[in-house]
C-alpha cells in the first residue's frame, strides 16, 4: 500500500531525527485516552503485507472491545510499527508472529511475540542502546539499530514500560505496559525490564496463514 511505502522510504531519516528530538527537547506527546485496541488492529493491517511477502502467519489475541489507554496514538502507533517490524525481519521462513493485549491491574500489556532467532543472551544487555544492532550488521537485513532506543523513551514519556524476554533460535517476546484511563500516572516508572516467561507462541483467537 501507499501508507506501507512510505513507512518503509522514511523509517530510516526519520528515526533519526526523532531520537535526536527526544533526546535534545524531550518528546512533545499528546497524552490522552486512546483506544489501543484499534490502534493494535491498525498497525497489524499495515504490516500484513510484509509478513505476507515473508511467508509469515499473523495473529492476534485482543478483547473483544475497547480499551482505553493514556498515550499519544501517533507515537504508540510508531512503537508497535517498530515491534512488529522486528518481529518479521528476524523472523524464520514460515514463522508464526502474535500480538496479544491483556488486562493487568492498572495498565494494558501489549506482547508482540514471534518464534524467530532470538537474542543470545551476552547481546540482550545491549538491546536498547542506540545504533547497536548485535551483530546483524552484515546480515543483510536492514535497519539503523535505533528503533527500540526511541521506542523505550516514548514508551517512558508515556508514563509506560518496556521489557522483553528472549531465548536464542526460538524467538522473543517484546512488551509493552500502558497506564489505563483514570490508572495513576508514575504506577509504571520502571522501564526496560525483562520478564522471564517464555517466548512460545500462545493460542489465538484467529489465525491467517499465508504462503506465497
Amino acid at each position: 500500500s501507499n501508507v506501507l511505502h512510505q513507512f518503509k522510504a522514511n523509517t530510516t531519516f526519520d528515526d533519526v531525527l526523532n531520537l535526536s528530538h527526544i533526546e535534545s527537547k524531550g518528546s512533545l506527546l499528546k497524552i490522552e485516552p486512546v483506544d489501543a485496541i484499534r490502534v493494535i488492529k491498525e498497525c497489524n493491517e499495515m504490516l500484513r503485507p510484509m509478513a505476507v511477502k515473508e511467508q509469515l502467519s499473523l495473529s492476534a489475541e485482543l478483547p473483544e472491545t475497547m480499551v482505553l489507554v493514556m498515550a499519544d496514538s501517533t507515537r504508540l502507533r510508531q512503537i508497535l510499527i517498530n515491534l512488529l517490524s522486528n518481529a518479521i525481519k528476524y523472523n524464520y521462513l514460515n514463522g508464526k508472529i502474535n500480538v496479544s493485549a491483556e488486562i493487568k491491574d492498572k495498565y494494558l500489556r501489549i506482547s508482540v511475540r514471534d518464534s524467530g532467532r532470538g537474542i543470545s543472551p551476552e547481546k540482550q544487555k545491549d538491546l536498547f542502546t542506540p545504533f547497536n544492532r548485535l551483530g546483524h550488521e552484515t546480515s543483510g537485513i536492514k535497519g539503523t539499530g535505533i528503533g527500540l532506543s526511541i521506542s523505550k523513551q516514548l514508551i517512558e514519556s508515556m508514563n509506560g514500560r518496556i521489557g522483553f524476554s528472549s531465548q536464542w533460535q526460538k524467538g522473543s517476546v517484546f512488551w509493552i505496559d500502558l497506564l489505563l484511563v483514570d490508572s495513576p500516572v508514575g504506577l509504571l516508572s520502571d522501564a526496560a525490564i525483562t520478564d522471564n516467561y517464555p517466548a512460545e507462541i500462545t493460542p489465538e483467537k484467529y489465525h491467517i496463514l499465508c504462503v506465497g
